[in-house]
């Protein structure tokens, strides 16, 4: 009787335990890719990538979850942009990412500019209690610097790029005014890494065609980018497969 009676407070004890572990919710919100200068004017843009790490013991799931991220930048006069989970929601201890890809018509009224974002959950509508609310935050002084210096040397609306989905060649026409001592195309994923690099053979003034083989990428946005003497002009695209 003696070791039935013990076996029993044991397992009482634990269910007590197990009943006082509560799970909770710890989003962190960061900056995948920013770069330390942002450039405006003309079809300029720049790649944003975030990332939300799930930092505490309760999951994230797509059926009744979203996330409401608040951005430094207007976008359709609104400035708050509700976004919708991966089917596998956000596990403890996993990273989603969400890229997007700003223009700006002109800098910001204070420059340098202080870029902050922010982050938090909702489940079926309702704001979900956090643990940490402190790293649902992030900025970023961010100086801004005019693509006047591109447009003098590219012509206005020149560069453009052809098919759009693209398969296994991308085509980008654009017009130089004016002779360059350095120019290249490159193009990169969401993430911002670099999967195709040719440098521009003719650096003289007049129009430029450039022919890219994109067999080898795999199906998804990029976005291609000519560099001129260290200035850059964007413009997105796709590929199918």
């Amino acid at each position: 009787m003696k070791r039935i009676y013990l076996l029993i407070a044991l397992v009482a004890l634990l269910g007590v335990n197990n009943q006082t572990q509560a799970q909770n919710l710890d989003l962190e919100i960061y900056h995948r890719t920013i770069s330390d200068t942002m450039r405006f004017g003309g079809p300029t843009g720049h790649i944003i990538r975030w990332g939300f790490i799930n930092k505490g013991s309760m999951a994230l799931n797509a059926a009744t979850d979203t996330l409401l991220l608040s951005t430094a930048y207007s976008s359709g006069g609104s400035n708050r942009r509700r976004l919708s989970l991966p089917t596998a929601g956000i596990p403890t201890g996993d990273t989603v990412y969400f890229s997007d890809t700003v223009f700006f018509s002109s800098a910001p009224g204070s420059n340098p500019f202080n870029w902050c974002d922010t982050v938090r959950a909702y489940r079926n509508g309702s704001l979900m209690a956090e643990t940490d609310t402190t790293n649902n935050v992030i900025c970023k002084t961010i100086p801004f610097k005019s693509q006047v210096s591109v447009e003098n040397v590219v012509a206005d609306n020149s560069f453009n790029l052809f098919p759009n989905p693209a398969t296994s060649k991308l085509t980008i026409n654009f017009s130089l005014l004016n002779s360059v001592n350095d120019a290249k195309i490159s193009i990169r994923n969401l993430v911002g890494q670099t999967v195709l690099e040719q440098p521009l053979s003719d650096n003289s003034k007049g129009k430029k065609q450039v022919d890219l083989n994109i067999s080898k990428l795999n199906a998804g946005i990029y976005v291609a980018e000519l560099e001129v003497n260290g200035q850059k002009t964007v413009a997105k695209f796709s590929v199918m497969k």
